[in-house]
């Protein structure tokens, strides 16, 4: 929500690309959204690692932004592969590997800061890792359809009382 009002990512990408909301669907929004966020945060990135000290906060807005946009269907695209019966393992398995991310950027960048004494190493590696997200979206990824589904139970059977 900004300013009270929700922006929908038909909504982002109408007002982005000046295109009519009912021209797409929101699975393409997303997707189209994911697409544009990972190049723009990676070209943030090494603006930012290319930035001076009184030059880098727009740098910083930037790849916030960029991430911001190319995490728009994060959940909504697991929830879409695992269909409902499994949504919440294929979410949690997400939220798993996703806190390795936490644990190696830090260290890979602590070990990167300690041996340069400078963040540029750090922000072209992260830079690297945005683009080939981005061309994993755009090469690697079909179209998203629930892909697994659970088999139904079987009803119970009434079992006779023992005498």
């Amino acid at each position: 929500m900004i300013n009270g009002r929700r922006w929908p990512p038909k909504q982002v990408l109408a007002l982005v690309t000046g295109l009519d909301r009912a021209d797409f669907t929101t699975h393409q929004a997303r997707r189209a959204l994911t697409r544009l966020g990972f190049p723009a945060a990676a070209i943030a990135l090494v603006g930012l690692a290319l930035a001076g000290p009184d030059h880098y906060m727009p740098w910083m807005f930037a790849v916030a932004a960029g991430s911001g946009i190319s995490s728009a269907g994060v959940f909504a695209f697991a929830q879409t592969l695992a269909g409902p019966e499994t949504a919440g393992r294929w979410a949690a398995l997400q939220n798993g590997f996703a806190n390795f991310a936490g644990i190696l950027g830090a260290t890979l960048t602590g070990y990167i800061v300690d041996k340069t004494a400078h963040f540029s190493g750090a922000f072209e590696i992260t830079a690297a890792i945005m683009l080939l997200g981005g061309f994993a979206w755009v090469l690697g990824v079909g179209r998203l359809e629930q892909k697994i589904t659970m088999p139904k139970p079987a009803p119970a059977i009434p079992q006779p009382e023992p005498a």
